[in-house]
């Protein structure tokens, strides 16, 4: 049996459209370098406004420092922006450990919270992006997409309401000490 070979599919780009993206380009790079070309336009009137007189060659060396200083500190934006970003995933992961940790019997806390950690982020975080991109491929709306997240996360609530019960009054030495539940199928 030959296996099948798909041809690439070859896409033509018509002028209005590379024109489109040329000037969508070109926009986006104007708004992007607008307050640097803006700023070294008038580093001559920030030079004389913003740094000490009496010397005109360290006033403009001084603005145009500021100007540099500025464009170099640019990537660090995007670093501090990922600071934040990790300091609000450990803010969701922290509680999700210790929800887990309280889900369990003590004598078994421990054993079992690898199989619901890793069935949530494993099958349902992982698939998300395949699943939502072929819920959007699918239907055609960029927001159907959203729907997957949406269920799982109801779906934890329903089941977390029904089978979860309140251990907040619960002393840890009254739930080691009662006995196991017999395994289905099993003899005690």
């Amino acid at each position: 049996m030959e296996a099948a070979s798909v041809a690439p599919v070859e896409r033509r780009v018509d002028a209005a459209e590379e024109r489109r993206v040329i000037i969508a380009s070109s926009v986006g790079t104007v708004f992007e370098w607008y307050d640097f070309y803006l700023y070294a336009i008038l580093a001559n009137f920030f030079a004389s406004l913003f740094f000490p007189p009496g010397n005109y060659t360290f006033q403009l060396l001084g603005a145009f420092g500021a100007h540099a200083a500025g464009f170099l500190v640019r990537p660090f934006g995007a670093l501090i922006i990922l600071v934040i970003m990790v300091i609000y995933v450990t803010m969701v992961y922290g509680p999700i450990a210790a929800f887990l940790v309280e889900l369990f019997p003590t004598r078994i806390r421990y054993t079992s919270m690898s199989l619901p950690y890793h069935i949530g982020n494993g099958w349902f975080g992982g698939m998300l992006p395949l699943l939502a991109t072929a819920i959007v491929a699918k239907v055609g709306n960029i927001y159907a997409g959203l729907w997957y997240p949406i269920i799982v996360s109801l779906m934890t609530l329903v089941i977390g309401g029904i089978f979860l019960h309140e251990t907040r009054h619960l002393r840890l030495d009254d739930e080691a000490s009662s006995p196991a539940p017999a395994a289905a199928g099993m003899r005690a």
